[in-house]
């Protein structure tokens, strides 16, 4: 008998910058957008951008955790969604619905941040790093 054994501190999926406790953090944000069918016990990681039909696209990082239904609405129909840089608020992600109404917005950095990776400066360095592959000159 084989025995797996999975960290409680970090998700299984290569590459996701949350918690398990974010996971349920993003999914019950998702639960408040209307009109989409929310599946609470059918997680998906929101890559942005896009993977594409081939799913390879070296620039997608994972920005979010959502239902399956809210990822293929956004995805595949007709919402959306993007990462901004707020002035002193950091990297926020949102998703919009077809008129424009904010469905979701959360902070990306603060998940680094939080996580104890780093704060303030450092933390910004590292989210570009991990969600972008880039690190900004100040």
């Amino acid at each position: 008998m084989t025995l797996t054994r999975h960290s409680l501190i970090k998700c299984r999926t290569k590459q996701c910058p949350f918690s398990p406790d974010e996971h349920d953090e993003w999914m019950d944000l998702c639960s408040r957008a209307p009109e989409h069918g929310h599946r609470h016990d059918q997680l998906t990681h929101q890559h942005h951008p896009k993977k594409g039909m081939g799913g390879n696209n070296p620039l997608s990082k994972i920005v979010s955790i959502i239902c399956w239904p809210m990822h293929d609405r956004i995805d595949n129909k007709d919402w959306g969604n993007d990462v901004k840089d707020i002035p002193w608020r950091g990297r926020v992600y949102f998703a919009w619905d077809i008129h424009g109404n904010t469905l979701i917005e959360r902070e990306v950095l603060s998940a680094a941040a939080e996580a104890g990776v780093c704060s303030g400066y450092r933390a910004e360095r590292q989210w570009h790093r991990r969600f972008l592959g880039t690190v900004t000159q100040h």
